[in-house]
């Protein structure tokens, strides 16, 4: 087969494409260079519902929650991925792994007076100690390593994210088999329709580069697309015990089960930020 592709993509040649990380010697892709594609067999999309006061403290310059009345959302999406790979290369080159994303629901207007909405990521975990090593070296996401399992046996998943310090533990059982007729009790979404709009991933995320005072805008294009609702139950979820959640019980917005997602993401295109914003 050759060398692995994170092997083959080091291009000493090109210095106009490539950017030094924290290490003289490796020259590698600047962030968010390729296309990528993937593939989620299946995974579990939660979104919750946060007073917008207190999530606009984590928002990247040149950003603003996307809300509804005084709720903002952060999306929890868990998913199992197969065939990660650069889109030009064969399935064989791909790695399998399981990946756990924290992000918020923003909206980003571009120099044009465009208004996009999308997502911004605050924390990754990964099983794949390869996703952490090359990863962090082709993007700015920040993946940690982590213990997930993802089980599913008579239509119920299994989902147990342990991490090493306990700080974004995730034990989630949902019924795959089960169809509610509405959110969950108690989320600020009048309806699955309005709901749906929130379940993550989105076509966008947006990457703030502090180097560059630039918003890096990747958009993901999937197909077979249907996030079905499913009841729930969270025995553990860590990250939201975090100081930054601190004096507000978050509410469970809504639940999806994804399934059977073949993904691909653009290679990033960078705006610059007007100084002071």
């Amino acid at each position: 087969m050759g060398k692995p592709w994170s092997e083959v993509l080091l291009f000493p040649q090109s210095p106009g494409f490539l950017w030094s990380n924290s290490s003289p010697t490796l020259r590698i892709l600047k962030p968010h260079s390729l296309p990528i594609a993937a593939r989620f067999e299946h995974g579990l999309s939660l979104t919750y519902a946060l007073p917008a006061e207190l999530l606009s403290s984590l928002l990247s310059p040149g950003l603003e929650l996307e809300t509804q009345g005084n709720y903002a959302f952060l999306s929890i999406v868990s998913v199992h991925t197969t065939d990660l790979r650069p889109a030009f290369l064969p399935k064989a080159f791909g790695h399998d792994f399981c990946l756990t994303s924290y992000r918020l629901f923003t909206r980003f207007t571009t120099k044009i007076g465009e208004t996009l909405r999308g997502l911004q990521t605050l924390r990754n975990d990964t099983d794949l100690a390869w996703m952490v090593a090359w990863g962090n070296r082709m993007t700015r996401y920040r993946y940690r390593k982590a213990d997930i399992e993802f089980q599913q046996q008579n239509g119920i998943l299994h989902l147990d994210v342990r991490t090493p310090g306990g700080d974004a533990d995730l034990k989630v059982r949902a019924d795959t088999s089960g169809l509610p007729a509405s959110p969950p009790y108690g989320s600020p979404f009048p309806d699955l329709y309005t709901a749906r709009r929130f379940a993550g991933p989105l076509r966008l995320t947006f990457d703030y580069d502090p180097d560059s005072h630039s918003m890096i805008i990747v958009e993901g294009r999937r197909t077979n697309w249907q996030p079905r609702p499913v009841p729930v139950e969270i025995e553990r979820n860590t990250f939201l015990e975090s100081e930054s959640f601190r004096g507000f019980k978050p509410i469970l917005a809504s639940a999806f089960y994804l399934r059977d997602v073949p993904y691909r993401w653009e290679p990033g295109r960078w705006e610059p930020l007007p100084q002071g914003h």
